[in-house]
């Protein structure tokens, strides 16, 4: 259990420079030969490490565009301001290498003012829920060769990743939720 080695958030990320209580800082890491690719969910920029050293060799911004909305930070721990704050705002949920491209992906959000006319006493109810349905599971995609963008957009297809490996449970055009099957296919994914 001995602590090899550490660091802190760099500070030119967007959750350093706009300090706050935040819901998810966990980062999403991938481990490519000797570095260590950095992606924060709150934080549209890539940092890229030395590994196991963890030095901080480059990092880039993704610019992700109108498509993406950075989330404010918590004022109030007491308050419901943090979940509030994620449904009016984008996330990076992943990202993968894939024959020499890297594919990002991050969610939608909610517009403010419709965040604006939930009922605060009930978080996650069926006004939250139905706001949350309707925007968050928007899947915008970017592909990067290097740290150059080639394309952004959004696709009708949730895409995961397991060892690199790309898949989803649906077809583009295909609701996977729209009808029960006895078999469940995957689709596998890479880029070209």
């Amino acid at each position: 259990m001995e602590i090899l080695r550490s660091d802190v958030i760099p500070a030119e990320s967007q959750i350093a420079s706009s300090p706050g209580k935040y819901n998810n800082l966990d980062p999403i890491v991938k481990i490519v030969n000797d570095e260590m690719f950095v992606l924060f969910p709150n934080s549209p920029e890539m940092y890229v490490y030395t590994f196991p050293e963890l030095i901080l060799q480059r990092n880039w911004a993704l610019d992700p565009g109108d498509s993406y909305k950075q989330i404010l930070p918590t004022r109030d721990d007491a308050s419901f301001e943090g979940f509030l704050n994620a449904l009016a705002s984008s996330e990076y949920t992943n990202f993968i290498f894939s024959n020499d491209y890297l594919l990002t992906q991050f969610d939608g959000f909610a517009p403010q003012e419709e965040v604006d006319k939930l009922p605060r006493e009930f978080i996650g109810g069926p006004e939250f829920m139905k706001l949350a349905n309707k925007y968050k599971s928007i899947y915008n995609y970017q592909i990067f060769k290097g740290e150059q963008k080639l394309w952004q957009g959004t696709w009708d297809v949730n895409l995961w990743s397991v060892r690199d490996v790309l898949y989803s449970n649906a077809k583009p055009g295909e609701d996977p939720d729209a009808m029960e099957n006895d078999v469940q296919t995957i689709y596998f994914y890479e880029l070209k």
